[in-house]
């Protein structure tokens, strides 16, 4: 899932939020990075600083950015975790600080997070 702080077109800056849901040991979201892939339409900076990115609602631990794709570090286990895995899910947000702006034209387009071997694609509505 995809959430824009605004859905009209050309705005920027724009909050974006990323839902990933998949399998997690005990709400961990796993070791790694999670590459976001924004769309062509998209404004998005040449770099983005981790302290504009929040993984679980804290600072990335650091942000890779390559064109319009952003690798984000996610946070390390802390403490023991359990043997308990099930559904989880992992937040991202691209705060206003990341200077990312909306497609100028309406429309619906596809933004796409892979994490490991997982693929993920949210659709997002763009409005005038």
């Amino acid at each position: 899932m995809v959430a824009l702080s605004s859905a009209h077109a050309g705005a920027r800056p724009v909050v974006v939020a990323v839902q990933l849901r998949y399998e997690m040991q005990c709400g961990w979201p796993g070791p790694g990075t999670v590459t976001v892939r924004f769309p062509a339409a998209m404004t998005v900076p040449s770099t983005i600083p981790a302290s504009s990115v929040l993984v679980q609602g804290k600072s990335a631990p650091s942000v890779v950015s390559r064109g319009r794709q952003e690798t984000v570090g996610l946070p390390p286990r802390k403490g023991i975790l359990c043997d308990v895995i099930g559904p989880g899910r992992l937040t991202i947000t691209f705060t206003r600080a990341a200077r990312i702006g909306n497609p100028r034209a309406p429309g619906v387009y596809a933004l796409r997070a892979v994490k490991g071997k997982q693929g993920f694609t949210a659709r997002f509505v763009v409005t005038r």
